[in-house]
């Protein structure tokens, strides 16, 4: 049992104490009134000071101790070995054990304690900055990925943070790497991506031949023919895994926007009914049905509908389900000049939309032989 914290830790606890400070929203005066003067405490944090006496009373008023019976460095072996590869279930096993573990909160626990919240997303970015150095150099990693996924999922835009993030594995280089596709920063992305070729197998590679697809999706559009052969003829296209899902999509959508429908047919046809590719992939193959011969299967969209459904897809289907169920022609038209005109400022890319009501305008008129609509959409459009 040690008597005294080492010097050598000294540093490190009067972080911890400076960030616990900050977590808890506390002043320098109010955790140092009776403890010690404001410049000892900047000493404290920046250097280390003799008395151990002066951390224990600062950290005992924020809740913490350091424990001078412990010495051992806890592992997280097990967590590195599962977020290496990327074993989900494993992971977050060894994250329920650590937490379970998390009792009387010394200064590494309290940290630990931070750590998961951080993977849980419930500490704020500006924390998580803070927090990162004061991780082991694995949980730095692994709080980077969590960091990078939140940034892409909530469209936040931060460039500080990229100074202070660890990203040595190819999982968080990857992540990163949609980060800046997301972003549109093409020039960097191609940079990295073409790296990553090179560094990567297996399924990370897999992944990174769908970033791929995305850049030249928006730079380089002679090249996705060549890139989607190149991806299914990859030792990890397995299909309808979830990478290939989303290659499906992609490469749907970009063939349909490019009107394309035979290709735009045999990916979109893939997907539409797993719920996150549903919109707007249904409703671009009931599109195509009108103006080629393909046919699905079946034509209930009621159940794909819910109160998260975009506003402009919900009129949309609406039109196709009155379509299918044999609606007169004279609803049907009405209702896409109507209802769907009205929505074309909110489909993206507007020329879609316009598209869709002009073929179906076409479609009715052929069905009536009354071309009065669709001439006056021609006009207006």
């Amino acid at each position: 049992m040690i008597i005294d914290i080492p010097d050598h830790e000294k540093p490190y606890v009067g972080r911890v104490i400076d960030f616990a400070r900050k977590q808890q929203k506390r002043s320098i005066e109010e955790i140092t009134q009776g403890i010690c003067a404001r410049q000892t405490y900047q000493k404290i944090i920046k250097s280390i000071v003799t008395e151990s006496e002066i951390y224990d009373s600062l950290l005992s008023r924020l809740g913490l101790h350091y424990d001078y019976e412990t010495s051992i460095t806890p592992s997280y072996a097990l967590l590195w070995e599962a977020f290496l590869d990327q074993n989900w279930n494993a992971f977050y096993h060894e994250i329920k054990v650590i937490k379970c573990a998390l009792k009387n909160w010394d200064i590494y626990r309290y940290i630990l304690h931070c750590f998961i919240e951080c993977i849980e997303q419930k500490l704020s970015l500006d924390s998580a900055k803070q927090l990162l150095p004061l991780l082991p150099k694995s949980l730095q990693e692994i709080a980077s990925y969590f960091i990078l996924t939140f940034l892409y999922k909530e469209e936040i835009q931060d460039k500080q943070i990229f100074t202070i993030l660890s990203m040595k594995t190819a999982i968080n280089q990857c992540e990163y790497l949609f980060l800046l596709i997301k972003q549109e920063q093409y020039y960097h992305a191609a940079i990295l991506c073409n790296e990553l070729l090179h560094t990567t197998y297996g399924k990370l590679h897999y992944s990174v031949l769908i970033a791929k697809l995305f850049i030249i999706q928006a730079i380089q559009i002679d090249d996705f023919d060549q890139c989607c052969t190149e991806i299914k003829n990859d030792p990890c296209f397995i299909p309808h895994s979830d990478s290939t899902n989303q290659f499906s999509y992609t490469a749907g959508m970009f063939y349909y926007a490019h009107q394309d429908y035979e290709k735009a047919w045999e990916y979109l046809s893939q997907v539409y009914t797993i719920e996150k590719y549903t919109f707007p992939s249904v409703l671009f193959l009931y599109h195509m049905e009108t103006i080629t011969n393909y046919q699905l299967p079946k034509h209930d969209t009621t159940h794909m509908i819910n109160e998260n459904t975009e506003k402009a897809y919900r009129v949309f289907f609406q039109y196709y389900n009155m379509k299918y169920n044999h609606v007169p022609f004279s609803a049907l038209e009405n209702y896409l000049w109507n209802e769907c005109r009205a929505m074309i400022p909110f489909v993206y890319p507007q020329n879609i939309a316009k598209t869709i009501i002009h073929d179906e305008l076409f479609w009715i008129s052929n069905q009536t032989g009354d071309k009065k609509k669709y001439y006056q959409f021609n006009k207006k459009k």
